[in-house]
Parts: structure tokens; sequence; C-alpha cells
């Protein structure tokens, strides 16, 4: 017997929710609503993924007011579907054991999966992980990670809302995030072009941030925007 494993659910909607993303366009859009998927796909991943949970969480860069911290957790997961302790336990590997077979996010290793974040999460530093069930918040989303996924279903109420405010730049976030895996070659990370800062989030300055992982200075808005949302560093 195959055994059912929960991380199908969010691989299943990344694909899915592409093919129904593409058929809401054609069918629905209007360009306030593209609007609104463009300014959500910036919150999911700028603020959600990049800021939160790739800068703040994974690399304590800085530290969030309590409140701003749920908030911008939530997109982050919303904007994913892995659970922050997950993320950033994957991640913190993917620095350790950088382009190697035991890199998590290696597209070269890693093959067809670097397409679902879901399946990048395994096996993650245990450590990092650890530390993140310790944070109430990050631990919430973690701990409740599987019924979380059917709550953006109550929007379906509101068919517009729903893919628009949600399922489009959702799964624009994960497209993303895929491409952000992309920002290596043979001579490791690499600096990336404006079209790439755009369609990445700030994910340009890959060399920058290999280099100082723990010191956002020297990237760009990424900086800026980390400052804004934290309260100390």
């Amino acid at each position: 017997m195959i055994k059912f494993d929960k991380r199908y659910v969010p691989a299943f909607l990344q694909t899915v929710g592409f093919a129904v993303s593409v058929w809401a366009v054609a069918s629905m859009a209007t360009i306030p609503l593209l609007l609104c998927s463009v300014v959500m796909f910036y919150l999911y991943t700028l603020i959600g993924v990049v800021i939160t949970y790739h800068r703040i969480l994974a690399h304590r860069v800085g530290k969030m007011h309590p409140v701003v911290e749920f908030i911008c957790t939530g997109l982050g997961f919303f904007g994913t579907l892995v659970s922050p302790v997950l993320y950033v336990g994957a991640h913190i590997n993917h620095h350790k054991f950088m382009d190697t077979e035991r890199d998590p996010h290696s597209p070269h290793h890693l093959g067809w999966k670097t397409l679902f974040a879901i399946l990048w999460v395994e096996g993650g530093d245990m450590k990092s992980m650890l530390r993140m069930r310790r944070n109430k918040i990050s631990n919430f989303y973690d701990k409740y990670s599987y019924p979380l996924l059917f709550v953006p279903l109550i929007l379906l109420i509101w068919p517009k809302v729903f893919f628009f405010f949600w399922l489009i730049p959702m799964v624009a976030s994960l497209w993303s995030q895929h491409m952000t895996t992309h920002g290596h070659d043979e001579n490791g990370p690499k600096t990336m072009g404006l079209l790439y800062a755009i369609f990445s989030c700030g994910e340009h300055h890959h060399r920058w941030h290999h280099d100082h992982p723990n010191d956002t200075s020297g990237e760009g808005w990424i900086h800026y925007i980390t400052k804004l949302l934290t309260v100390r560093n």
C-alpha cells in the first residue's frame, strides 16, 4: 500500500493551481484584479518569504514585533505552503552544503524536485529546527501546517478573491522560489540582473548573501525593507 505523504497536498496545489490560475486569468481577469494579484505576489514572496522566512527567521538579521511577525510569517506560509520550521532547517543546510548532493536547493542534484518547494525540506538542520520550534509563532505554523493549508478554501465563497488574492499570487510565488534556486552556476552563487531581481523579489544579490548571510547591507532594497519590519538587530 502506498503511504500518503502530506507533502503531496501542497505539491498538488502548486501543479493544479497553475492550470486553474491560467483559466482564472483567461476567464475573469480585469486590470484591477491583476494589479491585486501583483500586490499579493509581492506580499507573499518579498515580505513573507524573502524577508521573513529567509532573512529574519533563517539568518536572524533582525527581530520583529510579535504581531508583525505573526502576520509576516503567515504571508510566508501561505506563499510557500511550507512551515517556517521546515523552510529554515532546509535553508540552513543549503548554506552548509551548497551545490553538493546534500544541498536541498540544488537544481543540479535535486532535478525536477526543485519545481516544488515542499520537496526541498527533507533532512533539515536539526539545531535550526529546534530553535524554530522554540519560537511560539513559528511553532504554531508548523504544528498546524496541514489544517492551515485548507484555510484559503474559505475564500471560495468569493471566487475572485480566492483566485486573485491567493491562488494566482501563491502559485506565482512558488514558481518565483523555484527560479531563485538557479542563482548558482558551476562557480557557485552569482549576482543576477534586474529582471531576475523583479521576479525573485530581490534575490539577485545572491553572491553577497552567501558571503554575508547575516548581513543585508549589500542587498539593496532587501536591506531597507528588512529595517522597516524589524524593531532591532
